[in-house]
């Protein structure tokens, strides 16, 4: 065997090893495969019309921790974590002198579809985001940077179904960091979403890119935290978050979000919150099955709010980004990986 052959071997081994040890610390939520639902999403078309929009979740069951941590945020809700009225509308970051906005510089909102690929759509635009900063270069050629089906299909080849569900960024990060970033649209003429497609590591290194590895950086916590998510942002990084998500049958707040107004404008769902006047239901509850994978881009301590972006396209919520109120985070919220 060529020495470059045992490279490729060792490498592929290592990385299976990590990704397996990464699922079984995860001590907050067990996954357990994708589930379909649906969303309401504006149309393309018109401004105001609705459609249904098919997109899935992770299954997932929640350890004893995660709902020990829920039970302590909602038995205490009124006292310590209860919600601002958000009916009236919220105000646009960028209007708040106290909000922090990072923004995505320029990266587009992507679209899973209907795969459980969220966890490698929000860490391959995180990540675009911090190389369009770095490398202008790449802006010029396209802010969507890296292909989110090529690392998919390398994934798949390392023994990896991630179109079906990730436990955490790390699982997508390490191989781009192992084998490098293969260009949107150059993986070898497939393009997403080919689920049976697998490349090899030896394949996928020779049409992949070495020189932006050294930025791929990450800090991994198995419990979410929002006090060290704030301190992330303020540092400039951008913070992928695993959630739970209610997603009652028929209701389509639970997965959605309440509509928002933002500045007079309306929106499509878009606000993850516990309770809100508008609804007797609590959309947090300790026994939610189902989650989702977005990046945390800003927060706002007056509003009390997260900012988000989501891959639901430009039509799900603030033509793609979302909110969260700290309640939901601190109720709902799982893990945390912040890349830097």
């Amino acid at each position: 065997m060529k020495w470059q052959q045992k490279v490729f071997l060792y490498a592929s081994l290592f990385s299976l090893i990590s990704f397996q040890s990464f699922a079984a610390e995860n001590s907050m939520f067990q996954l357990e495969g994708t589930k379909e639902t649906t969303i309401i999403v504006k149309s393309k078309t018109s401004s105001t019309a609705r459609i249904e929009k098919k997109i899935r979740l992770m299954k997932m069951t929640a350890s004893n921790a995660m709902k020990l941590r829920n039970k302590k945020v909602m038995d205490n809700y009124f006292d310590l974590y209860e919600e601002k009225d958000y009916s009236q509308g919220i105000s646009s970051f960028s209007e708040n002198s106290n909000a922090k906005d990072l923004g995505m510089s320029l990266v587009p909102v992507l679209d899973q579809g209907n795969y459980g690929t969220c966890v490698t759509f929000s860490s391959t635009a995180a990540l675009d985001a911090k190389l369009a900063n770095l490398y202008p270069d790449i802006q010029n050629y396209s802010p969507d940077f890296i292909d989110q089906q090529c690392i998919l299909s390398l994934n798949k080849y390392l023994g990896n179904n991630f179109w079906n569900g990730a436990d955490n960024p790390g699982q997508i990060l390490e191989p781009l960091k192992t084998y490098g970033i293969v260009e949107k649209n150059n993986c070898n003429g497939v393009f997403y979403s080919t689920p049976s497609f697998a490349i090899s590591s030896a394949n996928y290194s020779k049409i992949s890119k070495k020189e932006y590895t050294n930025h791929i950086n990450y800090n991994y916590l198995q419990k979410a935290d929002l006090n060290s998510l704030k301190e992330a942002i303020d540092k400039g990084n951008r913070v992928l978050i695993g959630f739970a998500l209610a997603n009652y049958p028929g209701n389509k707040i639970s997965v959605n979000g309440f509509d928002l107004n933002i500045n007079f404008t309306s929106t499509s769902g878009g606000l993850w919150a516990c309770k809100q006047p508008e609804s007797e239901i609590n959309y947090c509850p300790s026994d939610a099955k189902d989650g989702h994978e977005v990046i945390v881009i800003g927060y706002d301590d007056t509003q009390q709010l997260l900012k988000i972006r989501n891959s639901w396209s430009e039509g799900a919520g603030d033509n793609g980004d979302f909110y969260m109120t700290y309640t939901f985070f601190e109720a709902m919220a799982k893990d945390q990986t912040e890349l830097y």
